[in-house]
């Protein structure tokens, strides 16, 4: 049966292939014996602080925590640091993983298709140029299945974010102080950052609502 390109847009297949594996992510398979008296599970041996289903891993810490429904505990990040999870029978967990790779919007150093692309903390605005834009964009679709989804955040600000900010140094943490340098008409913002350790300088490119939506339409997405 030929369908649509509506209707293909509109459905997909189910895929039932094993996922693939996820660099740097084990899955330990748990045996669990259960009789009449109950059950009994090993989580795991140790030999001087070595856990023997892991090679080389050395347990440091052993925590145990609960989360109420509709919890999220997300956003950490430890640069030294492996963490072996236990999800309990009959219990679930749903894991987010963020792949760090060094790398450029216009060019991201990944291979396989994915369901979503995110670019946060308005990294596109670090792009100079609608051509550079239309490459960041089009990359991002490219790494996309059918049916999947582009989330990012961007701004444009409004006349009062510019006379309430521009020029002035405000300190919006105990110690560091931000300043906000906007050019109306380059639609630029050049962004100061100072402290204790030091400053930092960076240039941001806003765009109106209606050109990101131009820009989009240009880079193939409906």
């Amino acid at each position: 049966m030929d369908l649509t390109d509506a209707a293909k847009r509109a459905f997909s297949l189910q895929d039932y292939s094993p996922a693939p594996a996820i660099d740097g992510v084990e899955v330990a398979e748990l045996k669990r014996f259960t009789d009449d008296g109950g059950s009994f599970m090993e989580l795991g041996r140790l030999s001087r602080g070595l856990h023997a289903t892991f090679p080389g891993f050395e347990v440091k810490q052993i925590n145990y925590s609960e989360m109420e429904p509709g919890a999220i505990k997300a956003f950490h990040l430890h640069q030294r640091q492996t963490d072996v999870w236990f999800v309990p029978p009959g219990d679930k967990l749903l894991l987010v993983l963020l792949d760090l790779r060094l790398g450029d919007l216009r060019k991201p150093p990944v291979d396989e298709r994915v369901k979503l692309v995110t670019c946060p903390f308005r990294a596109y605005l670090h792009l100079a140029s609608d051509e550079e834009r239309l490459v960041g964009l089009t990359a991002a679709r490219k790494l996309l299945r059918r049916g999947g989804r582009l989330v990012f955040d961007v701004f444009a600000p409004s006349t009062e974010d510019i006379e309430e900010t521009d020029g002035r140094w405000i300190e919006r943490e105990p110690g560091i102080f931000e300043r906000a340098d906007w050019d109306g008409d380059a639609q630029t913002l050049t962004l100061s950052v100072r402290g204790e350790l030091g400053e930092s300088t960076m240039t941001l490119w806003w765009l109106e609502p209606e050109r990101w939506q131009s820009l989009l339409g240009e880079a193939g997405f409906a």
